[in-house]
Protein backbone atom coordinates (compact mmCIF):
# COMPACT_ATOMS: atom_id res chain seq x y z
CA UNK A 1 0.00 0.00 0.00
CA UNK A 2 1.24 3.47 -0.86
CA UNK A 3 1.21 6.36 1.59
CA UNK A 4 -0.94 8.41 -0.78
CA UNK A 5 -3.63 5.70 -0.75
CA UNK A 6 -3.54 5.52 3.05
CA UNK A 7 -3.82 9.32 3.38
CA UNK A 8 -6.78 9.33 0.97
CA UNK A 9 -8.49 6.56 2.97
CA UNK A 10 -7.91 8.45 6.25
CA UNK A 11 -9.16 11.68 4.65
CA UNK A 12 -12.37 9.88 3.66
CA UNK A 13 -12.75 8.75 7.29
CA UNK A 14 -12.45 12.34 8.57
CA UNK A 15 -8.73 12.62 9.37
CA UNK A 16 -6.21 15.29 8.45
CA UNK A 17 -2.66 14.01 7.99
CA UNK A 18 0.62 15.90 8.11
CA UNK A 19 4.26 15.20 7.34
CA UNK A 20 6.35 16.39 10.27
CA UNK A 21 9.60 17.98 9.19
CA UNK A 22 12.05 20.46 10.71
CA UNK A 23 10.07 23.44 9.35
CA UNK A 24 6.81 22.24 10.88
CA UNK A 25 4.02 19.95 9.71
CA UNK A 26 3.06 19.91 6.03
CA UNK A 27 -0.60 19.05 5.34
CA UNK A 28 -0.88 15.86 3.28
CA UNK A 29 -4.63 16.05 2.70
CA UNK A 30 -5.08 17.52 -0.83
CA UNK A 31 -1.31 17.26 -1.28
CA UNK A 32 0.44 17.46 -4.66
CA UNK A 33 1.95 13.95 -4.59
CA UNK A 34 3.48 14.30 -8.06
CA UNK A 35 5.94 16.90 -6.74
CA UNK A 36 7.33 14.44 -4.19
CA UNK A 37 6.91 11.07 -5.88
CA UNK A 38 10.58 10.19 -5.31
CA UNK A 39 10.51 11.07 -1.59
CA UNK A 40 11.53 8.11 0.54
CA UNK A 41 11.51 9.67 4.01
CA UNK A 42 7.81 9.59 4.79
CA UNK A 43 8.19 7.99 8.22
CA UNK A 44 7.17 11.11 10.18
CA UNK A 45 3.45 11.28 9.48
CA UNK A 46 0.78 12.21 12.01
CA UNK A 47 -2.97 12.09 11.51
CA UNK A 48 -5.74 13.56 13.66
CA UNK A 49 -9.49 13.35 13.48
CA UNK A 50 -10.87 16.65 12.16
CA UNK A 51 -13.42 16.67 15.00
CA UNK A 52 -10.70 16.52 17.67
CA UNK A 53 -10.04 20.24 18.11
CA UNK A 54 -7.27 19.65 20.64
CA UNK A 55 -5.08 17.63 18.27
CA UNK A 56 -5.92 19.58 15.13
CA UNK A 57 -5.17 22.91 16.84
CA UNK A 58 -1.91 21.57 18.29
CA UNK A 59 -0.73 20.39 14.89
CA UNK A 60 -1.84 23.54 13.08
CA UNK A 61 -0.18 25.74 15.72
CA UNK A 62 3.07 23.85 15.23
CA UNK A 63 3.08 25.15 11.66
CA UNK A 64 3.40 28.75 12.86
Amino acid sequence: MHLQDTIEDLNNMGYNCYFANKNGPIPLTCFDWNRFQDEHGWSNVICANRNDDCWVNAIENARN
